[in-house]
Parts: C-alpha cells; sequence; structure tokens
C-alpha cells in the first residue's frame, strides 16, 4: 500500500499532539476514549496521534468527492487516499478502518450513531471547502458527541472578521482563486454558529504558522 506525503502535516503533527494533551480526553490517559477524524488524508496525523494517545479508539474519515485539496496530487482519488490512511496506521491496534464521510450532509446521515464518540477532529478542512462543510462538521459534532464531548478543527483562522498574519490573508485570496467557495474562515462566526448545535467555544489556541485550533464543548 503506497504512503502520500504531506509536508505540512510532517511539520505540525507534533505540535497538534502537545496541544491536544492538554484537553480531556487525549489529557486522562487512564480513561479509553473515542475520537473521529474528519478528513484524514494522508493518515499522517491520524498515526501520529494513535501513537501518542493508545487509550483512544481512532476513526478515521475522508470525503469521497470533490476536487482534491490545496498541494494535493491531482491523481489522488479516495481509494488511493483510503490505501494511504490504512499503510500509516497499520499495526496500531487503536484505529478503525476509514470511513467515508461526507460532512456536509445532515447528520442523521452520517455514518455515526449519535452521542457516541468522546472526540472529533479535524485539520485543514474548513479553508479548502464550502462554508457548508463547516456548518456540517458543527452540527454533525452536536449530534455525534457524548455529553461534554470535544470538537478541535486546526488550520488558519480570521478573529472577530480580521486576518491574524499578512501571510494568512495571501493565502486567502489564493484559496478563492483556485475556488471561489474555499477560504479562510472566521472563528468568531464559527464559534456564534456552534451554539446553535449545543457547542461552547472554550479556547483558542495560538498554533506555529499562523494556525489555531479551536477547542468545542458539546454542553450536557
Amino acid at each position: 500500500m503506497t504512503k502520500q506525503y504531506a509536508p505540512a502535516a510532517e511539520r505540525n503533527k507534533q505540535f497538534i499532539a502537545d496541544t491536544l494533551a492538554r484537553f480531556s480526553p487525549f489529557s486522562n490517559t487512564r480513561v479509553p476514549a473515542s475520537c473521529l477524524e474528519i478528513g484524514s488524508g494522508t493518515g499522517q496525523h491520524c498515526a501520529h496521534l494513535a501513537a501518542a494517545f493508545p487509550h483512544v479508539i481512532f476513526q478515521p474519515s475522508e470525503y469521497a468527492g470533490g476536487p482534491p485539496g490545496v498541494k494535493t496530487a491531482p491523481s489522488s482519488t479516495v481509494a488511493s487516499i483510503m490505501l494511504s490512511i490504512t499503510a500509516y496506521t497499520a499495526g496500531l491496534a487503536n484505529v478503525r478502518q476509514p470511513i467515508e464521510l461526507d460532512a456536509s450532509l445532515p447528520a442523521v446521515q452520517w455514518p455515526c450513531m449519535p452521542s457516541s464518540y468522546d472526540s472529533i477532529f479535524c485539520a485543514n478542512v474548513a479553508h479548502i471547502a464550502p462554508f457548508a462543510v463547516t456548518k456540517g462538521i458543527l452540527a454533525g459534532a452536536g449530534h455525534v458527541l457524548k455529553p461534554n464531548g470535544v470538537l478541535f478543527m486546526y488550520g488558519p483562522f480570521k478573529v472577530d472578521g480580521q486576518h491574524t498574519a499578512v501571510s494568512n490573508e495571501a493565502f486567502d485570496l489564493q484559496l478563492r482563486e483556485q475556488n471561489p467557495a474555499w477560504g479562510v474562515r472566521d472563528a468568531t462566526e464559527i464559534g456564534h454558529i456552534a451554539i446553535e448545535h449545543g457547542l461552547k467555544l472554550h479556547e483558542r489556541c495560538s498554533m506555529p504558522s499562523n494556525n489555531f485550533i479551536l477547542m468545542f464543548s458539546k454542553i450536557a
């Protein structure tokens, strides 16, 4: 099986793991837990996080249609992506087989049971997908997370409608030129939408390269 390679995922995976380690369920290593990863991509993040948090069962997933993401090889297909995820996570007992998931679908159509996950993690999804996907992730999280479950969204985000770095503004323009439906999203707006789905934005964690991890919890 062929492993695909994303340099950005390799660079940021340990920073992400270090940040997640501050929060439950990743911080409580004595309690078994579960995590749905949305948009697993190559599988590098899933493999790294599963190795770092062996008490957490990871369910990787990927979208089965649409154009490849930024700097993704045009030849990439969902089949090749799934094979890459499987190759990276081979030998990790706490990783399930990857599933297809269109996060823009109504939550009741997700291949997940209600209130079945302790956490959800997605990296670099919001800005390379229509905004309906971000909204769908929030709605889906409200549906499939257990009470007090947590959602983590990693990537570049605006704050109060403003870019946090000149490089992010340039990246936003690049994205919109590639696909008008893409673009850097506003963390403040996302936080407001989250409330509609029983989620609260608790923390906006600064990360290297002008990225953030947005941490939400499901209101019990």
